[in-house]
């Protein structure tokens, strides 16, 4: 068994969690508990006297304690490179990807020293974009990093590799 928190920050990403749960209804249970849920961290000893204060006070029947340790799970991220050599100026080629991005339904995070982070949303799947550009003697070289999870990350660099190939040359560096 295990507790499951989910820090979503809209309505978006909490039907997103709502769809996925339906998706696995019939291979998990999930039960989204009623009444207060709350992570405890203290020594066992402290924990124990804090349990026999709240049973003090309230019925056995209505409360429920688990050990909660990390599970060994082997998810990781998933990653790749994009790299585009493009006759384009820096700023011109930074402007095009940008372009791309927005069709893919993505938003910029950040830009910090010339590198742009993004994320993109698109049906199934969430990846997180990171955009350099280099200069080269004729154009640019933009240097697309991606990393997500899941199925939705391979539909991402495909969509990304076709809509890039309009910029330049485009190989996949993995």
């Amino acid at each position: 068994m295990y507790l499951l928190i989910v820090r979503y920050g809209d309505d978006a990403e909490r039907k997103r969690l709502e769809y996925i749960l339906e998706r696995f209804r019939e291979r998990i249970r999930a039960v989204k508990p009623s009444g207060a849920v709350w992570i405890i961290d203290g020594s066992p000893r402290d924990v124990e006297v804090f349990m026999e204060e709240l049973l003090a006070r309230v019925p056995r029947d209505r409360v429920e304690l688990y050990k909660l340790e990390e599970p060994d799970l082997r998810v990781e991220e998933r990653k790749s490179r994009i790299e585009v050599e493009t006759g384009m100026s820096e700023g011109e080629a930074l402007g095009a990807v940008g372009l791309v991005i927005a069709r893919l339904r993505g938003a910029l995070l950040s830009e910090i020293g010339g590198v742009r982070e993004y994320v993109l949303r698109p049906r199934g799947g969430y990846a997180r974009v990171r955009v350099k550009v280099l200069p080269r003697s004729e154009g640019s070289v933009v240097r697309i990093d991606v990393s997500g999870y899941g199925s939705g990350f391979y539909r991402i660099i495909n969509n990304l590799l076709d809509e890039l190939s309009l910029l330049g040359v485009v190989r996949r560096v993995d």
